[in-house]
């Protein structure tokens, strides 16, 4: 099987919907409870991954920001926002590997990337966030949900006989 970036982006999709599933149960009090991990809690935590993902499209889409993520936003509101960036990302996949975007970085310095690479870059960046996730919400007491890759697939090839 040959993986190709709307493979990893559709992952990347089921991925988010099965963490904007699971964070809306958990009892506000844990998701805001301060820890030493990244970005000291998970509320902190899946804001960041949303915010991310949310300042490299507007980069796509022309804006050199400054950006500013909103921390009063309801987390069920960040969950329902998370999945719909994600779903305007999924639109650029087909041509994504013959464009670039030319965009400042939060520095200020200026580079040129292929939106393919971006887009695997937003990825790996979630991949590496989601395994401090998952350990966080173990240390307060959460079972932590599988999302990885292998797992995806065997859902999907179920789904597909």
């Amino acid at each position: 099987m040959h993986i190709t970036l709307k493979d990893h982006w559709q992952f990347h999709q089921w991925r988010v919907s099965e963490i904007t599933a699971w964070i809306p149960a958990f009892n506000p009090e844990i998701l805001t409870e301060k820890n030493e991990g990244t970005f000291g809690s998970l509320d902190l935590l899946v804001r960041h991954l949303y915010f991310a993902e949310w300042v490299w499209y507007r980069r796509l889409k022309g804006d050199s920001g400054p950006f500013q993520v909103d921390e009063l936003i309801p987390m069920q509101e960040i969950c329902v926002k998370w999945r719909e960036i994600s779903a305007l990302w999924a639109e650029e996949v087909d041509t994504a590997h013959e464009r670039t975007m030319t965009y400042r970085n939060l520095s200020g310095d200026f580079f040129s990337s292929h939106i393919s690479e971006v887009m695997m870059h937003l990825v790996d960046h979630a991949s590496y966030h989601t395994g401090q996730l998952m350990t966080t919400a173990r240390m307060r007491g959460i079972t932590p949900i599988h999302t990885g890759y292998i797992h995806y697939r065997r859902i999907f090839n179920e789904q597909q006989t």
